[in-house]
């Protein structure tokens, strides 16, 4: 939960310097939601050891609303909707692997 509460504020910070270039941190055109040049910008702020994506982000108040931090097994959720926020952390884990083969 930290290291995505790092990403996070790290993004904030960033988004702060992509105003001042008439852009935002977030590109919905990518998988990842990010700009090009955010994740160099993040990785200067935090160590980032996990994978993280934007998925949703207020251009009226300027802040990312949905993001999404995976490291190994974990899966950290971030979402505001207004004054509430929610952090959900959940563990992954597979259940069942069946290989089929015709013959």
């Amino acid at each position: 939960l930290r290291d995505a509460k790092n990403v996070r504020m790290a993004l904030g910070s960033a988004d702060i310097e992509m105003y001042a270039k008439d852009k935002t941190v977030y590109n919905p055109s990518v998988s990842d939601g990010l700009e090009v040049g955010v994740k160099s910008k993040v990785e200067q702020l935090v160590q980032v050891e996990g994978r993280y994506r934007i998925t949703n982000y207020s251009y009226r108040t300027r802040e990312v609303t949905g993001l999404i931090y995976e490291r190994g097994n974990y899966r950290v959720t971030f979402i505001k909707d207004g004054d509430s926020i929610s952090w959900d952390v959940d563990y992954i884990f597979n259940v069942y692997h069946f290989d089929d083969a015709e013959e």
